[in-house]
């Protein structure tokens, strides 16, 4: 399955990486960076992998999502023959952020 990084996603990441290097420096980023492109990677052979978030997901779209690491999720979406990041978010932000985020996507 193709993956399709939504702008949102491809933000998120960069916002994400960069509040880790300040935080615990650049090995840690490039380890982050490298544990959430591995994960991607085994989305594309197995999309259903990852657990749905009833709490995000509604009639029009359902939001799975993988845990990276205890402080990281990536939420994504399948569409037709398409998986679509959606975001890639620390999970100790609160859900009504969330919500707000993903709706900017439609």
């Amino acid at each position: 399955m193709d993956v399709i990084w939504t702008s949102p996603a491809e933000k998120s990441f960069a916002e994400t990486l960069y509040y880790i290097r300040l935080r615990t420096g650049d090995a840690s980023a490039r380890k982050v960076w490298q544990m959430i492109r591995k994960q991607v990677d085994l989305l594309t052979f197995n999309p259903y992998m990852g657990k749905v978030d009833p709490d995000l997901s509604d009639e029009n779209h359902q939001y799975r999502f993988i845990v990276v690491n205890k402080k990281s999720k990536v939420y994504y979406f399948i569409q037709e023959d398409f998986l679509y990041i959606a975001l890639v978010k620390d999970t100790r932000q609160d859900l009504e952020h969330l919500r707000e985020l993903l709706s900017l996507l439609f």
